[in-house]
């Protein structure tokens, strides 16, 4: 046939030590394009089919409407339903085989969650222990605080006192000292006006001994 998409092929075969040429085509290529050809779409049938007449005798005419065509791919439907339904049945347990797989793979992995669960309870607790800890350590560190400000404030007051009692001490002693000065100076005072008196009384004395002596040598001059 010309006019068909698949060309001639050249190839040789050995007849009697001989190359003898010939020319071919692909008939799965020929086939193709007669099956793809519009012109022959109304010619090709693809299903058997059965033919009879008035008195209901089978026709015989084109190859599709015998007996073999008929046996021959209704029986491929039957192997090919059989095949289906083993296949079918074969995809079923395997499907039933991977549900059993994906389900123990479900429970490991809700085994893990379970495991990562109880771990992140357990990670929990230990932050929670944690900041108990910590807020202890801050709560001794504001009791230490406490306690500090405490003694330096009590030590401040202990200094201004001490330092209050060393003022009043050194007020007292100024107040002392000068109570000492005035009675030395009072008792000074006292021995120098008691040695003026005594001077005094013996110039007095001696003035008046001295009257006495010449009052009584003017008396025994008179007598002469």
């Amino acid at each position: 046939m010309d006019g068909l998409a698949c060309g001639w092929e050249e190839s040789s075969v050995n007849t009697e030590g001989k190359a003898t040429p010939f020319w071919y085509r692909n008939p799965i290529v020929a086939i193709q394009d007669i099956l793809e050809h519009p012109l022959f779409k109304e010619h090709l049938s693809y299903a058997p089919v059965k033919q009879m007449d008035s008195s209901g005798q089978h026709i015989y005419a084109e190859i599709w409407t015998t007996e073999w065509w008929w046996k021959t791919q209704v029986s491929f439907l039957v192997l090919s339903d059989r095949l289906f339904l083993v296949r079918f049945s074969l995809c079923l347990g395997e499907l039933e085989c991977q549900r059993d797989h994906v389900r123990e793979i479900m429970s490991e992995r809700s085994c893990q969650r379970d495991h990562v669960r109880e771990i992140m309870s357990d990670r929990a607790y230990q932050r929670e222990c944690v900041r108990e800890i910590v807020s202890e350590r801050s709560c001794r560190r504001d009791r230490v605080r406490e306690n500090v400000s405490e003694s330096v404030s009590g030590r401040s007051c202990q200094r201004d006192r001490v330092r209050e009692n060393v003022s009043e001490s050194v007020s007292e002693g100024t107040c002392q000292r000068a109570c000492w000065r005035e009675c030395v100076r009072e008792c000074v005072r006292e021995r120098v006006r008691e040695r003026v008196r005594e001077h005094v009384s013996e110039g007095v004395r001696e003035r008046v001994t001295e009257r006495d002596r010449d009052s009584g040598s003017v008396s025994s001059g008179q007598s002469r």
